[in-house]
């Protein structure tokens, strides 16, 4: 017993000595921006808790860069989404919540729609679709921990978004879905709003798609919208690798209450489908086009605060 005591700790030591600290993470900040392919490697490395600190920290230096609305978008978009498909120790609802709290609402409105599609759908693998019941629990369970750290004047905008994107990736059902988290916004005015005018206009109901009465009650000049969602997905590129999220949000655990392996890890298994895990968050990048007038042109204007080559125009995009 002693001795496998000795062991045991040891593992732990040894995987605590691997781990990056916070501060070595925060360091590579701007190697990010430059290439964010590398925040799935360097988001692996961090503890769970110091997961969702980074992200929030990768969200801020984004937004402080002197970059088109487009292109950052582009680049929350790709580091989001490495952070998401990155997650540990059953963090993952968190790691959704800070998406929500620090993306700005302008680029929400491309994030609610991708990620829908690329992270959350219920039917991305067809051998083992969400049903209606589990789709409802997990979307619901999500929406607390979102709600809970969602702050300031857009608040309820923000929310707004998540609920979108878990109606987008539901494909339409349970019918009821929509109903039961515009219910727990939090008032009588902002559920309201958000059944009457935001969820109807954001989905096309009726009427041509527009988040303008979101963006309004959010404070974002039409000026500083990115362009729709469709425009940062090239279209003739190779297909998009999908993975579900929807069954990581509550990880089935063992006995001792530990998560098992995620859902997730399971269907992109390296032996089964010859992808490196490690590499996941790389393997949809696709090539974009720097002819402006092209609708995949990602918007990295010529004026945007890049240095030289390295930190260069933005040929490529990650969704």
């Amino acid at each position: 017993m002693k001795k496998i005591f000795i062991a045991a700790a040891a593992m732990v030591l040894g995987v605590n000595a691997l781990a990056m600290s916070l501060a070595e993470a925060s360091a590579k900040i701007t190697d990010i921006i430059k290439d964010p392919s590398k925040m799935s490697s360097v988001a692996k490395e961090l503890s769970s808790d110091d997961q969702i600190i980074f992200l929030k920290r990768v969200n801020s230096a984004i937004e402080g860069t002197k970059r088109s609305v487009d292109s950052k978008t582009a680049l929350f978009c790709d580091v989001n989404r490495a952070a998401l498909v990155s997650h540990k120790g059953g963090n993952l609802k968190s790691l959704i919540a800070e998406m929500f709290a620090t993306v700005p609402p302008a680029s929400l409105t491309v994030i609610n729609e991708i990620f829908a599609q690329q992270l959350f759908n219920r039917k991305a693998n067809p051998a083992k679709p969400v049903s209606d019941e589990t789709f409802k629990k997990h979307a619901l369970s999500t929406m607390e921990v979102v709600q809970a750290r969602t702050t300031g004047t857009d608040k309820d905008v923000r929310d707004a978004f998540a609920i979108l994107m878990f109606l987008r990736a539901s494909e339409g059902t349970p019918a009821d879905l929509k109903d039961v988290l515009i219910s727990k916004l939090s008032d009588e005015e902002t559920r309201q709003l958000a059944k009457e005018s935001w969820i109807p206009s954001a989905m096309a109901e009726g009427k041509a798609k527009s988040y303008d009465p979101m963006l309004a009650v959010a404070d974002v000049a039409i000026a500083d919208t990115p362009s729709p969602a469709a425009n940062f997905v090239n279209l003739q590129g190779p297909a998009v690798l999908m993975v579900s999220l929807m069954s990581d949000v509550s990880p089935m655990v063992d006995k001792n209450g530990n998560a098992k392996v995620v859902y997730s890890e399971m269907f992109l298994d390296p032996n089964k489908y010859a992808l490196p895990s490690e590499g996941i968050g790389g393997l949809n990048r696709v090539p974009r086009s720097l002819d402006p007038n092209k609708p995949w042109y990602p918007g990295h204007g010529r004026n945007d605060d890049v240095s030289g080559e390295a930190g260069g125009y933005r040929m490529q995009t990650t969704f």
